[in-house]
């Protein structure tokens, strides 16, 4: 067995047997790549001829990382089986890395495709996040049936911390520490070869977000990256219901409702529903069901609410949506030209902006509460862009945040518009 020498961190990982998921998540330079190398080794010597996954984010880290390694003090992954003594044959036009204590299948997230196939005993998934959740689900999925191992390693790097990938981070492992996973963190520094004058400038001289998530390897909030007031978000979360809230209908009481039709390139429809005179949403419903198959789930829950105002966004699926609608009848809609009849929620830059800006005021100032997690979930996302409305971060989703925006809005034209 060849002698290694871990730093506390890593040893954490590579003692622990039992648990089924481990997760490193540390600071860049902190050894979670050569820590991945020596979780296969030890793992290959304990089943030996059995099969294993690897996977970068994409083919150029892959290939950067594991291998071509330009860094000297961790050579690739075949260079490294070589040192072993473990006679790797490398077969590039499969991506498959045969040794006599067994194959590796390396793979990207890029390429979904590339992470499906074996059933293997062990999964490792390296900077895992800059990968979608999607590639941590198919690890788990391939592992099952040999009863194997799943190892996350990753640097956080997103400064709203709900960039497509890094919210699965938090959720599926950090949340669920002691729960069937292994949860370490470790700095840049746990590594003994990571210089210390370093990682003391980069503390000077980062602002303190930066440095916590790059370098200490935990959560921080870049609260000027955020749209939504970051103090106020969090007591949302402490204080948010489940997703898809459904609360009772009260008699007496006026409500505002919107739509959120998914356009290019989203993902669900989302309907929110207001409470006008309590200032609280009731309802939080999002899907990416077909049109007619969403706007009858929206108006079978509508219906309990006394078919309220409601406005729907007019791009193409939001008048599809808005004809099913009157063929229901509902007289309510939400009218930009009333004596045109034109209806439907014009969605301009302009306007766009100022609902954000409306929903931001009335978080912060407890106008509006009652949100479901999904919804502060989405909020957490928003971030500031420079010559355009606020929008969410690459990758992540807007839909329930437009329709509560938009529900809002709309509660506004309640008192004008309903005797």
């Amino acid at each position: 067995m060849t002698e290694i020498t871990p730093h506390p961190g890593q040893a954490a990982i590579l003692l622990e047997w039992r648990t089924p998921i481990q997760a490193v998540v540390a600071g860049t330079g902190g050894g979670k790549t050569q820590l991945g190398y020596w979780w296969l080794y030890y793992h290959m010597l304990r089943c030996p001829g059995e099969t294993w996954g690897v996977a970068e984010p994409n083919y150029q880290m892959l290939s950067k990382i594991l291998l071509h390694s330009p860094d000297p003090d961790r050579p690739s992954l075949e260079t490294y089986f070589q040192q072993l003594g473990w006679q790797p044959n490398y077969r590039a036009v499969d991506r498959i890395l045969e040794t006599n204590y067994g194959t590796l299948y390396l793979g990207s997230a890029d390429n979904p495709e590339s992470l499906e196939g074996a059933h293997v005993k062990g999964y490792w998934l390296d900077e895992a996040g800059q990968m979608p959740r999607q590639a941590y689900e198919t690890a788990r999925r391939r592992v099952a049936f040999k009863n194997g191992w799943v190892l996350v390693t990753t640097t956080p790097y997103d400064p709203t911390l709900r960039r497509f990938a890094e919210s699965w981070i938090w959720e599926e492992l950090e949340a669920k520490a002691g729960q069937g996973v292994q949860y370490v963190n470790f700095p840049s520094t746990a590594n003994p070869k990571y210089p210390w004058e370093k990682f003391e400038e980069m503390r000077r001289t980062l602002p303190s977000w930066q440095f916590t998530l790059w370098f200490e390897g935990k959560r921080a909030f870049d609260q000027t990256a955020m749209f939504f007031d970051a103090e106020s978000l969090t007591r949302l979360q402490d204080e948010a219901e489940g997703k898809d809230i459904l609360k009772p209908y009260i008699a007496g009481r006026r409500y505002a409702a919107a739509i959120d039709p998914a356009g290019q390139g989203e993902a669900n429809h989302a309907l929110c529903l207001v409470d006008c005179q309590k200032g609280e949403v009731v309802v939080d419903y999002a899907n990416n069901q077909a049109v007619e198959t969403f706007a009858m789930n929206a108006h079978r829950i509508l219906e309990d609410y006394r078919k309220p105002l409601l406005g729907i966004e007019a791009n193409g699926v939001g008048l599809a949506m808005i004809t099913i609608f009157r063929g229901l009848g509902y007289i309510n809609l939400v009218y930009q030209d009333e004596k045109r009849q034109k209806m439907g929620i014009v969605s301009t830059e302009g306007r766009r902006r100022q609902i954000l800006v409306d929903l931001a005021i009335a978080l912060r100032q407890s106008a509006l509460v009652g949100l479901s997690k999904a919804q502060v979930e989405e909020c957490f996302s928003f971030v500031n862009y420079p010559k355009q409305p606020p929008g969410p971060a690459p990758g992540a989703k807007s839909d329930r945040v437009m329709a509560m925006a938009w529900a809002l809005w709309v509660s506004f034209q309640v008192p004008r518009r309903i005797a």
